[in-house]
């Protein structure tokens, strides 16, 4: 098929119309008679020189990047510092010397014996070299003390940081992730407080199948384990960020108590001539900034806490019944959904995992 004679955009003169018009007007040159209508040059001003020295004094100091080969086997080096992810003679790990949250390491088996080592944040190769020398001082000390053959130990815990590929098997995953270390938090706690608010969001129709016993919510608790400080509430703050509450249907409390928990999905209804309390939620996002105080609330005499928040992870029948009709709280089963999110020091989780023969802590995925 030859290409047509001429292609242009509805409305637009051909060319032979605009080639006559400017032979018209001007024999010295043809200018596109749009052209001064549509487009118009503005000369931008001169940038001030202090302020393009400053930017770029940034820009060298944020883009550093060091690169350079340590006499080590590549294999060896990834045992002692452990990899992120890994791939045929390439590997992605936690810089040893600075406190890496962006995983800034970047390993290449360039030859047998050979790794070469680019590090984001410019670490120099005496800082990287010595604190591998140290991991593997450490090790060897570890080893032996324990009476083991093994002179090498990873310092990375499989499974406790998510793989690169779980972040980039979905769009959403990645977004979390990259959101989480723009902000200086843990991508795996930001994950853990996003399903949480997820879980609230879905409708109470959306459920686990029988597969053993009876059907069950979606219901998920997240405990973020942490040192003080090591961002527990930026994590939850930052999930609340990229999922906010728009829903009346939905609402974030602070947990108290058993029967606060089941009155948040209740409120008072007029009906015309009284107000009578109805159920007006599907939806809760239930936090608690420090998760030992979990133990405590549900420690109290008379206290339901724990044994609500145990029904309510199942989907299961929540609530009282009450003579007095302004006190009556019941939830049926599979007809609320949840998401809780509590924060918990390491050495502050004593009195939850003291609950394992009713099943608490069972019921939590711990990040």
């Amino acid at each position: 098929m030859s290409p047509p004679d001429e292609v242009r955009l509805p409305g637009t003169p051909s060319p032979a119309s605009l080639d006559s018009a400017a032979d018209s007007t001007s024999t010295t040159a043809k200018v596109h008679p749009l052209a001064s209508k549509r487009f118009k040059v503005v000369a931008l001003p001169k940038p001030d020189p202090a302020v393009v020295e400053d930017f770029r004094r940034w820009a060298n100091e944020v883009t550093l990047r060091s690169t350079f080969q340590l006499a080590i086997d590549f294999d060896q080096l990834v045992d002692t510092i452990g990899a992120v992810e890994q791939d045929a003679g390439v590997a992605l790990a936690r810089c040893p010397s600075h406190l890496d949250v962006w995983v800034d390491l970047w390993l290449t088996d360039v030859a047998e014996g050979v790794t070469e080592i680019e590090c984001a944040r410019g670490c120099t190769e005496q800082d990287i070299a010595g604190a591998i020398r140290a991991k593997i001082d450490r090790a060897k000390t570890t080893t032996a003390a324990a009476g083991d053959e093994r002179t090498t130990t990873s310092s990375h815990v499989d499974g406790y940081y998510l793989p690169m590929s779980f972040w980039a098997s979905r769009t959403v995953l990645g977004h979390i992730r990259q959101a989480a270390q723009s902000r200086g938090v843990s991508p795996d706690a930001a994950l853990g407080a996003v399903l949480a608010r997820v879980a609230a969001y879905l409708s109470p129709r959306i459920f686990l199948p029988a597969l053993v016993g009876t059907a069950s919510s979606l219901a998920i608790y997240v405990g973020l384990i942490g040192e003080s400080g090591a961002g527990k509430s930026a994590a939850r703050e930052l999930a609340s960020g990229l999922l906010p509450i728009e829903r009346d249907n939905v609402i974030s409390i602070v947990l108290g108590s058993g029967e606060g928990l089941v009155e948040c999905y209740f409120a008072m209804v007029s009906d015309g001539k009284v107000k009578v309390k109805m159920k007006v939620r599907d939806g809760a996002v239930i936090t608690l900034d420090e998760g030992e105080a979990l133990a405590d609330l549900g420690g109290r005499h008379g206290s339901t806490l724990l044994t609500t928040l145990r029904t309510m992870w199942t989907g299961g029948p929540a609530g009282a019944q009450n003579a007095d009709e302004a006190k009556r709280r019941h939830l049926p089963a599979g007809s609320y959904t949840l998401g809780l999110i509590a924060g918990f020091q390491p050495g502050k989780t004593a009195g939850l995992l003291d609950d394992v023969a009713g099943g608490t802590p069972q019921r939590f995925e711990y990040l």
